[in-house]
């Protein structure tokens, strides 16, 4: 999903996941029955804050008892802003407006309406804004250097949020956050594996944090931690946000928390902080560990043509998705587990979306590793793109999508959004999507299969 993590360019922000208000965490709800045993009332009392404790003296505090967790000494101070959820609301509308060009915003909405995901009247930004407006517990800014913390946080909850944040001042401090978290052209992929080892990193310190002496947040299974965070921001409030957005900004916690456990297991923080020494060159090495080991670099995809003779014609956006963004598209209409064998293998790809006028359009071409991985991800986004409705080809097999297939030619026409078109050959997989126009409030399809699949044709040779 192209920036849909356009708020984890705000490093730091902590996605409570319905926990604000409530006895969960930060990030992810709780570990099993007893993996966590809370300390007695006398001595937990000693590490929350007290009623007469400011705000920066806990701050300090706290940040001493991270560091020694984290096993990183502290390198400079760290401001601290006590913040209203309505002022943090109104700065984060400003952030995404100053940090994130205005073309990804709109070229992420094109995204996800041309390919089905949206409907026409879809508010990309005010969608993310609402949505972590309500998560949000508090966030570290590595540009000014301050910790922001909710003013009606409990005291759980804002000890669990600090434990979370002031990880990612030590990151800040040592790994220079502020210049990896800079948005940069045709770096989402990139900027995925950043940010997930981040909040992979700093949710491993909060879960240590939270657990008895002597146990290690590491051996806590991975699927069960995913299935709980998936299970706490599935219960969002904001229920008209996609949940292709929900997904999108949870993975960063739940992929890079299970890479950091890797790290740990292999070799304490210490190996932690190796990822941080070579970070992660893509999503497939934050996903597959041995990808980062042997350095499995991403292959350089062109940036697709446009339709041939046709409008329109200018480039208006262009980007690198990465392994991440398809396997989080492919669970639209997949289990985690076809999503993640859909997406494997992946090499390397390149969208882009095109607009002249009032006339929009995209391409996206992928590339995997080799012809029988490539054939598993254009078998599984057919089994999406091509149904009559997204969701309703689920219970496919791979022989009735490949019937499907032949029917269609590979392509599905749409009265408003115009043809999709889904084509493979070799290692590489086409989707193109569009021409569609934007008439009196309304989208008319302006082209046809035909047009559509000789575009894939000319955008995969």
């Amino acid at each position: 999903m192209p920036n849909a993590r356009a708020g984890c360019y705000l490093l730091g922000a902590v996605l409570a996941t319905g926990c604000a208000r409530s006895e969960l965490k930060p990030a992810l709800p709780s570990a099993p029955p007893n993996a966590l045993e809370r300390p007695a009332p006398a001595a937990r009392a000693e590490a929350l804050p007290s009623a007469k404790e400011d705000l920066q003296s806990l701050v300090l505090r706290v940040f001493s008892g991270v560091s020694k967790l984290r096993e990183l000494r502290p390198k400079g101070s760290i401001r601290t802003k006590e913040t209203t959820r309505e002022e943090m609301r109104a700065w984060l509308k400003d952030q995404l407006a100053s940090e994130v060009p205005p073309e990804v915003m709109a070229g992420n909405a094109a995204f996800l309406l041309a390919l089905g995901l949206v409907p026409a009247d879809f508010d990309y930004a005010a969608s993310i804004e609402r949505l972590m407006t309500q998560q949000l517990a508090g966030f570290y800014d590595p540009k000014t250097k301050t910790m922001h913390l909710l003013s009606d946080l409990r005291a759980e909850d804002r000890k669990a949020t600090l434990d979370h944040e002031l990880v990612h001042a030590l990151q800040d401090q040592h790994f220079d956050l502020e210049r990896l978290t800079a948005w940069r052209s045709d770096a989402t992929d990139e900027q995925s594996a950043v940010h997930g080892l981040a909040e992979g990193d700093a949710t491993s310190a909060m879960l240590q944090g939270m657990l008895a002496p002597g146990q290690h947040a590491e051996d806590l299974p991975d699927e069960m931690l995913l299935a709980q965070a998936e299970s706490s921001l599935g219960n969002s409030p904001e229920t008209d946000v996609p949940n292709i957005i929900k997904r999108s900004l949870l993975a960063p916690y739940t992929d890079g928390l299970k890479l950091v456990h890797w790290a740990r297991r292999r070799g304490g923080w210490a190996s932690v902080n190796e990822l941080w020494r070579r970070i992660p060159a893509s999503s497939e090495q934050l996903l597959h560990p041995e990808k980062w080991l042997s350095d499995e670099r991403p292959e350089s995809v062109a940036v697709p043509v446009p339709t041939p003779g046709a409008p329109p014609q200018t480039v208006f956006y262009h980007d690198v998705l990465g392994e991440q963004s398809v396997r989080i598209l492919l669970e639209e209409w997949l289990t985690r587990s076809e999503a993640s064998e859909g997406a494997s293998d992946w090499a390397g790809d390149r969208l882009a979306v095109f607009r002249s006028a009032d006339v929009w359009s995209l391409a996206w071409h992928l590339r995997a590793d080799d012809p029988e991985a490539a054939t598993r991800t254009r078998v599984a986004l057919q089994r999406g793109l091509l149904a009559s409705a997204p969701q309703a080809n689920v219970s496919l097999s791979a022989e009735q999508v490949q019937r499907l297939v032949r029917q269609q030619g590979g392509c599905r026409e749409r009265p408003g959004l115009g043809p999709i078109a889904v084509l493979g050959k070799g290692r590489s997989v086409v989707i193109v999507a569009g021409p569609y126009r934007k008439q009196d409030g309304h989208l008319v399809s302006a082209s046809n299969c035909h047009s559509a699949l000789a575009w894939a044709r000319a955008v995969i040779q």
